[in-house]
C-alpha cells in the first residue's frame, strides 16, 4: 500500500476530505487518535492546512469526548491547535 503523503491531501477538495474521513472514522475510529512524526493530530493538520470545514466537521461529529485531549494537546513544539490558528490568524469562535 502507498503512503500518502499530507501535503497530497490538500489538494482534495474540503467536502471529499470529509466524506473520505466519515468512511475513515466510521470502519477505524481511533484513527482520529493517531499522530504524524511531529506529533500533529488531525485537528492540528487542519489548522495547519486551512482546513475549516474539516475542523467543524472533526469536532461536531467524530471525535466525541476524546474532543478535549485533542483541542489540548501539542505538537512536538508544544504547539496546541489554538497556538496554530492564532499564528496563522485563524479566530473564528466556535463552541465546543
Amino acid at each position: 500500500m502507498k503512503k500518502i503523503e499530507t501535503g497530497e491531501l490538500r489538494f482534495i477538495r474540503p467536502w471529499l476530505l470529509v466524506k473520505l474521513m466519515s468512511l475513515l472514522f466510521d470502519h477505524c475510529p481511533d484513527a482520529a487518535k493517531e499522530v504524524t512524526i511531529h506529533q500533529e493530530s488531525v485537528l492540528h493538520l487542519a489548522v495547519k492546512h486551512h482546513q475549516q470545514e474539516v475542523l467543524v466537521f472533526l469536532i461536531d461529529q467524530k471525535l466525541g469526548s476524546s474532543v478535549q485531549d485533542l483541542l489540548n494537546r501539542g505538537d512536538r513544539e508544544g504547539n496546541t491547535i489554538m497556538h496554530l490558528a492564532n499564528a496563522k490568524k485563524q479566530l473564528q469562535v466556535r463552541p465546543v
